[in-house]
């Protein structure tokens, strides 16, 4: 919302090896309770780690094929990344 100081949504973009795979606007994950704790980054990355399999073909709908394929390659690593920083032994995000 232009000129509101809340967020309802994080812009994501990602770069990977200099090369800008998901350009800003490209994709967004909704704002958790902040825009700069645990919670948030758990969620960009749970955005980003995304592959197909993981959820509806919808999903996927939208991605260009340089985007599917870096999804396929990276995705599982990524995700890997995002349990071991951010999430407990039930697989749920940390607390603060």
């Amino acid at each position: 919302m232009a000129g509101s100081a809340t967020h309802n949504r994080i812009d994501i973009e990602l770069r990977h090896g200099g090369e800008i795979i998901f350009a800003r606007g490209d994709t967004w994950c909704a704002t958790p309770r902040s825009i700069d704790g645990i919670e948030a980054r758990e969620l960009v990355l749970s955005c980003v780690s995304m592959r197909p399999g993981d959820t509806d073909d919808e999903y996927f709908a939208g991605y260009t094929p340089k985007q599917l394929a870096w999804a396929e390659k990276y995705g599982e690593a990524l995700s890997c990344e995002r349990e071991a920083r951010y999430c407990n032994e039930n697989g749920s995000c940390r607390d603060e």
